[in-house]
């Protein structure tokens, strides 16, 4: 074995099947395997089997036919409906042209016939497997970034409609000609009292103008509305 093999950690896998002839040659053919190193579990019931999935102490679940209940495609059906997103390829006794459709549609990731197992097979769908395990691991988390960002976007255009109507709330506020509802209120005058033209409108604005004054002499100045604002920014 390579030490390329060696230095990663091993591909842990779990049978599910109550023939103790299928755990031998299941664990003679993983043993053998060129591509990968694997360690395997057995386990010989469904409740066991429902039991390791739910440790989720294992990469893929290789789905016996020889089971306590004897339809592997209810189990499948149970194993896929706990959310265990590790792939699942079903062992069985006999090759159905249907086959590969079913168990897709099941959710699982492939089927292999026991009399047709080798190491090379045996290993190569299961390398494939996970391969496409984490294809869809990655798809997954790109689909939820993007349902992220674009909850984001939604969010920030939602907040920019809102300041764009706060927004136009103001300009209705202001006529562009007069300061009429807008009370001025500087110091050392009363409020309401616009001494000295300090606020003027000009090219549709509202500004400061200095013009009436000689001095300043601190004569700080204010400008309210005759209603409060909702928002201010």
């Amino acid at each position: 074995m390579s030490d390329s093999l060696t230095a990663k950690p091993p591909t842990r896998v779990l049978l599910a099947d109550r023939d103790s002839a299928h755990r031998d040659t299941v664990a003679r053919l993983l043993a053998a395997a060129p591509h990968r190193r694997y360690t395997l579990d057995w386990v010989k019931t469904t409740d066991d089997v429902l039991g390791a999935i739910a440790a989720d102490a294992h990469d893929v679940c290789l789905l016996g036919d020889h089971l306590d209940q004897g339809d592997p495609a209810a189990v499948l059906t149970e194993t896929v409906a706990t959310g265990w997103r590790a792939p699942v390829i079903l062992l069985v006794d006999i090759d159905y042209p249907e086959y590969e459709r079913e168990v897709r549609d099941l959710g699982g990731a492939d089927y292999l016939v026991w009399p047709d197992l080798s190491a090379p097979l045996l290993d190569r769908a299961l390398r494939n497997a996970l391969e496409r395990k984490k294809d869809e691991d990655k798809l997954r988390a790109t689909k939820e970034d993007l349902i992220r960002r674009l909850l984001d976007l939604q969010d920030a255009m939602e907040r920019v409609e809102q300041q764009g109507a706060e927004h136009a709330g103001m300009a209705e506020q202001f006529d562009g000609k007069t300061l009429n509802g807008w009370i001025p209120k500087i110091v050392g005058s009363p409020a309401g009292d616009n001494a000295r033209d300090t606020f003027i409108v000009k090219d549709g604005a509202i500004t400061v103008s200095y013009a009436g004054y000689e001095r300043f002499q601190n004569r700080f100045g204010h400008l309210f509305y005759k209603t409060p604002f909702k928002a201010y920014r």
